[in-house]
């Protein structure tokens, strides 16, 4: 099964939908990529470097900042 049909399936119970607030589509775009960040420790760098890993998307690199700066957030992803 398909996600869009795992989502097609939930979006039609009431149950599932009166917890969503929000129900929207992203358009696509192209990728956009930075570097991992400065205060990223080094051996989790080195860690992703040896499994093929060498940027991050920019929403991942932003997000990781913000979380190794102790802050909360929530990241939505086009897939």
């Amino acid at each position: 099964m398909s996600v869009e049909m795992v989502l097609d399936r939930l979006l039609v119970q009431d149950e599932f939908r009166r917890h969503l607030t929000l129900d929207h589509t992203l358009p696509a775009r192209q990728a956009r990529y930075a570097g991992f960040p400065d205060s990223l420790d080094m051996r989790l760098g080195q860690a992703l470097a040896a499994r093929g890993i060498t940027r991050l998307y920019t929403h991942q690199a932003q997000a990781t900042g913000l979380a190794l700066a102790g802050k909360d957030l929530v990241v939505v992803t086009p897939t």
